[in-house]
């Protein structure tokens, strides 16, 4: 009788005590983990933000959200993740986003983003931001998915990334 190989069992003991990257993977291959917080430069090269401010959870930041709900296949292949941060409240989960769509930040980045893109401490304020982490589109009103959708595939970014994918 031959000895067994204990390779294999060394090989998988190795790879499970390697570390993990710190940044998170492009949403189109594994989504977005949704238990961790983002930060703004966290997302730069992987992901299309779409930043919903308010000062609290108001009728206008709960219709944008309900308007950005159920187009999970959509918002993945897009890699977007969407960030609802009311000023007041903190985390908002009440809405129905699957993991692959939603993430939150900090109270302290989400205080760095409101700075750093000006927003206004009333009302609704919708932000589409591109993987290069530069503000794409702006609105005070509620927008539809099908908009910002248009808006994301008219990116030179993304009409590459579809190019990419269609030749594979």
């Amino acid at each position: 009788m031959r000895p067994s190989n204990p390779f294999p069992r060394l090989l998988l003991a190795v790879a499970l005590t390697l570390p993990v990257a710190a940044r998170p993977m492009p949403a189109q291959t594994t989504g977005v983990d949704s238990s961790k917080p983002f930060t703004l430069d966290s997302m730069k090269s992987y992901y299309r933000p779409i930043l919903v401010f308010a000062p609290s959870a108001t009728p206008d930041f709960i219709q944008q959200l309900k308007l950005l709900e159920g187009h999970g296949s959509e918002v993945t292949e897009r890699d977007v993740v969407i960030l609802p941060l009311p000023a007041k409240g903190g985390f908002f989960t009440g809405t129905h986003f699957n993991k692959a769509e939603a993430g939150h930040m900090t109270a302290s980045e989400a205080a760095h983003a409101r700075e750093q893109f000006h927003i206004e401490p009333t009302g609704l304020t919708v932000l589409l931001l591109g993987k290069d982490g530069e503000e794409k589109f702006r609105s005070q009103t509620p927008v539809t998915w099908d908009r910002l959708r248009e808006l994301i595939d008219s990116m030179p970014m993304r009409q590459e990334e579809d190019k990419d994918r269609s030749k594979k």
